[in-house]
């Protein structure tokens, strides 16, 4: 039996420490989280695209570079 997938996706997460400068933002030393979507298009057993999405906003708040929305 042959099962057509086109498209799938997974999420991967990262965390280290912000010890290199990133988008022109000086090393902080503080440690970080990001989650990342990854969407893939498949076509006859091969992967012709792929695209993700990174959590800037977030990795830009735990930085300190971004307040972090209150709780109300």
């Amino acid at each position: 039996m042959r099962v057509s997938i086109p498209m799938m996706h997974d999420t991967m997460f990262a965390n280290g420490t912000h010890k290199g400068q990133i988008m022109g933002i000086p090393p902080t030393g503080k440690r970080v989280n990001v989650t990342e979507m990854r969407f893939f298009r498949i076509a006859n057993c091969k992967l012709p695209e792929r695209w993700g999405e990174s959590d800037m906003l977030g990795l830009m708040q735990q930085l300190g570079i971004i307040p972090a929305q209150q709780k109300s």
